[in-house]
């Protein structure tokens, strides 16, 4: 399996609209960047251990920035409610 990570230039953003522009850095994977707004950040996410992924449909997935092949970029514009997000990378590779 892959190792996959989220590098953010900003830990804390005032709501509103925000652009997350997103750069895959993999030589060879597609990967995704999810956004999810975290309810209670004490809970840990819905993880699937068979596909050893966070199951991002059950997170309540904000936004995504979907399938970006290696080096690739693309960018998603979010209305940003206050609260506490995370954002992780999915791969279709380990689907």
């Amino acid at each position: 399996m892959a190792t996959m990570g989220i590098t953010a230039s900003n830990v804390v953003i005032p709501a509103g609209e925000v652009t997350f522009r997103v750069i895959n850095d993999s030589r060879e994977f597609y990967q995704s960047m999810v956004i999810s707004q975290v309810e209670d950040p004490a809970k840990e996410l819905p993880y699937l251990i068979d596909k050893m992924m966070v199951d991002e449909v059950a997170t309540g997935r904000t936004a995504q920035v979907a399938e970006l092949k290696p080096h690739g970029s693309g960018a998603v514009t979010v209305e940003m409610k206050p609260g506490t997000y995370i954002l992780f990378a999915t791969s279709p590779d380990t689907m």
